[in-house]
């Protein structure tokens, strides 16, 4: 990382050299680089705004790279407030598309089959309509982690990046007071509890409106939530 700022450094002072020699001030006694202040003190340092056109390069471990990995990881997801067709260079959509690995090595070298696989090629996550979740790592948040499927043939499954698992009702009692007459004069009333998510027709009629709102019906189990587009950084 020393070597990445060093370099990323220099590259500046070239550039800095180059077009603004009249704005620079060196301090001979630290070699401190100062544009647009007459006392820098730092390596270098900068007063009001700098522009680059072009990509930045750094040599790592004799290797020369964009340093663009370093600043916003490869394989990053990002919720993108933006329409498909605004989405920023360097990024794709999470929509499950099939890439050619030679074609997009380095996404591929970190995310790899967990999304889908088909040989020579390999798919982006498929967020579209979906909830993110963390692994469960064994700590038993997802208590059915290890029945989670893969969504595309070669996919990962069970409790690894990359798993789906389909929509879920957890469980659970329902108690209810019936009453019944056993004589002409006589009224009693007993409590039953009921188990699953639903009850007997007829003894439940539907939902029941309550002090705590209208009851929203459809066809899944959903919090409050709003759209935006997934977007992964290749």
């Amino acid at each position: 990382m020393k070597k990445i700022i060093s370099s990323i450094l220099f590259f500046f002072l070239i550039c800095l050299i180059i077009f603004a020699q009249d704005a620079m001030t060196i301090l001979g006694e630290n070699g401190n680089v100062g544009i647009g202040t007459e006392n820098p003190v730092e390596k270098l340092e900068v007063s009001g705004n700098a522009r680059i056109n072009g990509e930045i390069q750094a040599s790592y471990n004799g290797e020369v790279r964009s340093i663009m990995p370093f600043l916003v990881p490869i394989g990053t997801i990002l919720p993108f407030a933006g329409p498909a067709v605004n989405i920023p260079e360097g990024w794709l959509l999470c929509d499950g598309s099939s890439l050619v690995i030679e074609e997009y090595r380095e996404l591929y070298d970190v995310i790899g089959m967990s999304w889908g696989f088909g040989g020579t090629t390999f798919r982006v996550p498929d967020l579209r309509g979906q909830f993110m979740r963390g692994v469960d790592h064994e700590t038993g948040m997802d208590p059915d982690a290890d029945a989670r499927h893969s969504l595309y043939n070669g996919g990962a499954s069970g409790n690894a990046v990359g798993s789906f698992q389909n929509d879920a009702f957890q469980g659970h009692y329902h108690h209810f007071t019936r009453n019944y007459r056993s004589t002409a004069d006589d009224h009693d009333s007993e409590t039953d509890t009921l188990t699953g998510g639903g009850g007997r027709n007829d003894l439940v009629a539907g939902p029941i409106n309550g002090t705590h709102g209208v009851v929203r019906v459809s066809t899944e189990t959903r919090g409050k939530n709003a759209y935006v587009n997934f977007i992964i950084k290749y």
